[in-house]
């Protein structure tokens, strides 16, 4: 995703019948990868967008929506890169409305990636949040309506985020896209450290992580390659190649990453370190 798409982000629900917001984007996915069943129809319904008459809500500071993440109790808090601001979205008795709270993103104000934080740490804020500019920046309620730098690497692009570890030490995962590299972070306390960085020496020359995510205990992250001539912060065109490999390393125990991609292309072998082990997974 980039910053140039036509200008206009939506949230879109695809349901026949009022289902949870995530389980219906689920459906729709499953749609679209599986043959449906006999009969089977899914409706698409326009939640939020940033234009007039094009959804049931119009919010102008949704330009590019890029991440989102909800508690079980919290409504839906989506990263508005194109504006810098982190919009929050309620469904009561199937009514969808905006909550009042507007969360300004600190650096040069362009969020992707974010996620809820269930683990403690990171100075007990409780929505984490990755930018292009490098920074990583988190917001709890003490906070009001700015969210505050955690860390920031002036090298980074960061372009997705996701949360792994334990309560005991909880690890947040950013895909750089400039650097290559899926950089992880730890928790002590007040401070936020850069424990190391994942690389993959065996990647296309010009692919690099685009986002990362954690499902089922598992690692997937997807790789996207820049346009010819242009700095990593701007995609262009190109497949998303396949990695996958398990590491013991690095205070996660058992981290399994899994590299996915829409486009079928060979799965290859991806080593971390000298204590890495690789696993081909199908």
């Amino acid at each position: 995703m980039t910053n140039n798409v036509n200008q206009q982000t939506m949230i879109i629900s695809t349901t026949r019948q009022p289902l949870f917001p995530a389980i219906a984007t689920a459906l729709l996915l499953l749609a679209c990868v599986s043959s449906p069943a006999v009969g089977a129809s899914y409706q698409q319904v326009n939640l939020v967008s940033d234009l007039p008459g094009v959804a049931l809500l119009q919010d102008t500071n949704l330009v590019n929506a890029w991440g989102i993440s909800f508690s079980s109790s919290s409504p839906f808090w989506v990263s508005d890169n194109g504006t810098g601001k982190a919009t929050l979205y309620s469904v009561t008795n199937d009514v969808l409305s905006k909550v009042p709270l507007e969360v300004n993103i600190p650096g040069e104000g362009n969020p992707t990636g974010q996620v809820f934080n269930n683990l403690g740490g990171f100075h007990g804020d409780i929505f984490i949040f990755a930018s292009e500019d490098g920074t990583i920046s988190g917001w709890r309620n003490a906070l009001g309506t700015n969210a505050e730098v955690l860390a920031s690497r002036s090298t980074a692009v960061y372009k997705g985020i996701a949360l792994t570890g334990t309560s005991n030490a909880p690890v947040l995962l950013a895909a750089n896209f400039s650097e290559a590299t899926v950089d992880s972070y730890g928790s002590n306390g007040t401070n936020i450290m850069l424990l190391g960085q994942f690389s993959d020496p065996h990647a296309p020359v010009g692919y690099a992580p685009f986002n990362v995510q954690s499902v089922g205990g598992m690692i997937f992250v997807t790789f996207r390659q820049a346009g010819r001539g242009e700095a990593r912060r701007r995609c262009g065109p190109g497949t998303w190649p396949d990695r996958c490999f398990q590491s013991p390393d690095w205070r996660v125990p058992s981290l399994r990453h899994r590299f996915e991609c829409w486009r079928h292309t060979p799965i290859s072998q991806l080593s971390l370190g000298n204590r890495a082990r690789s696993e081909h997974v199908r």
